[in-house]
């Protein structure tokens, strides 16, 4: 059955209500040294003013008020702290391996996840960092830049970058996090990345970077419960969202799904389709499970995939209760792929002890498309079938209709092409 969004919204509420903008001390980077001419350093005076801001003990505001601060990672050191990036005032990441710390790749992956490196035991730290803090603001409407060109050169010569890309935000073990009014662009690698995380709200981005920049994802929540993403605009070069919760047996032994999950408002745009860039995506990291997500009033054009939901064999976990509602898609090589064959990155041998994953439970109404390849592709597994999607009012104009094998598909209401009988299991 659908989840009430309804109650979803009057939950959110209760958390915006907890999470107040309350100046204590303010912080200006300027005024500890930092330099706003776009080539200084200043990694070291941002610092400065962290320190100052949390050793108020108070709930206190760190401002980048006017210029172009270049910076390796801004560690958010303590709870109760606001990051305010003002009008006119840019966050710019250093292009420099060596600037930035590096951390233990996270427990649900076991490695860094990106690709094409010559250490995966390391990975650096993002842009704006914190663990293990609550209440934070990250806002301002302002530009966070992760100055992502050289990242992503070096990620496509031999050797690549020494460790894992930084991401431009991850905030670790967190709880009542916001990411409010900003631009945000050239990540070099995931741009939001919550990780094990609870009561979040992601609001009102514009999110950037170019078609040929690899694993810019927009908003990642992984290990995450109660979060809001919503009132967000992104042309990137990858996902616009993709809902994760771990790798294979570093995700299931973490075991923290993610769970309650809105997503409403958004606009998905890549500038080109370089067949890696999906709207809304789950997986293919789900291994820890994830459930009761709610997807609404979304426009998606120029994609590879609009609606995806990926997993395979050696991911174990399971993808359950996932609604979408009022989806526009124009030029979308596919409508709707849910697989359970995405990619096999084990040999039989190393997959006889992990359980397939299972995926049931999938309610998609009033689904419009235009000038689309393919329709719909379910597709599960002999051992594990794809189980309880329901269309209803699904109209969109391709090329090809559905596939499904080792599918259950029921259809009501408007339905434009029919559903065949093929996508029906039979008892």
């Amino acid at each position: 059955k659908p989840r009430d969004a309804t109650q979803m919204d009057m939950r959110f509420l209760s958390i915006l209500s907890v999470v107040v903008a309350v100046h204590g001390k303010v912080c200006d980077l300027l005024d500890y040294g930092a330099v706003g001419d776009g080539t200084t350093l200043n990694t070291a005076a941002i610092a400065k003013a962290v320190t100052a801001c949390c050793a108020s003990q108070e709930p206190s505001t760190v401002v980048a008020s006017k210029g172009t601060f270049y910076t390796a990672s801004i560690e958010l050191t303590c709870s109760h702290l606001t990051l305010e990036v003002q009008p006119g005032a840019t966050i710019l990441g250093s292009n420099n391996q060596n600037d930035y710390k590096t951390q233990s790749p996270l427990p649900s992956y076991g490695k860094c996840r990106d690709t094409n490196v010559q250490d995966s035991s390391k990975r650096y730290m993002a842009l704006i960092f914190g663990t293990n803090v609550t209440d934070i603001k990250i806002q301002g409407g302002g530009t966070v830049d992760g100055n992502g060109a050289k990242w992503w050169a070096r990620h496509g010569q031999d050797g690549g970058n020494m460790y894992g890309r930084p991401r431009l935000i991850e905030i670790m073990y967190g709880e009542r996090l916001e990411i409010r009014n900003l631009h945000l662009k050239d990540s070099a690698f995931w741009t939001v990345h919550p990780y094990a995380s609870k009561d979040i709200i992601v609001s009102g981005l514009k999110i950037t970077a170019p078609f040929y920049s690899p694993n810019t994802d927009g908003v990642d929540p992984d290990s995450c419960s109660n979060v809001l993403i919503e009132n967000c605009e992104m042309s990137l070069g990858d996902d616009g969202v993709a809902i994760k919760s771990g790798l294979n047996e570093n995700g299931i032994k973490f075991g923290v799904p993610t769970t309650n999950v809105t997503i409403r408002n958004l606009t998905i745009t890549p500038p080109e389709d370089n067949l890696s860039t999906n709207g809304i995506s789950i997986g293919s990291e789900m291994s820890g499970g994830i459930s009761d997500i709610f997807v609404s009033d979304v426009f998606i054009k120029g994609v590879r995939v609009g609606l995806f939901i990926k997993s395979n064999e050696g991911r174990g976990g399971y993808v359950k209760n996932i609604n979408y509602q009022n989806i526009t898609l124009v030029n979308a090589l596919q409508t709707i792929v849910f697989s359970m064959t995405y990619e096999l990155e084990k040999t039989p041998t190393e997959l006889k002890d992990i359980p397939p994953p299972v995926f049931d439970g999938f309610h998609l109404t009033d689904i419009k498309g235009t000038n689309c390849s393919q329709v719909g592709d379910f597709g599960g597994l002999p051992e594990s079938p794809l189980n309880g999607v329901h269309l209803k009012n699904i109209n969109v104009q391709g090329k090809l209709g559905y596939y499904c094998i080792h599918a259950d598909v029921t259809a009501e209401g408007t339905m434009i092409p029919k559903l065949p009988l093929i996508c029906k299991l039979k008892p």
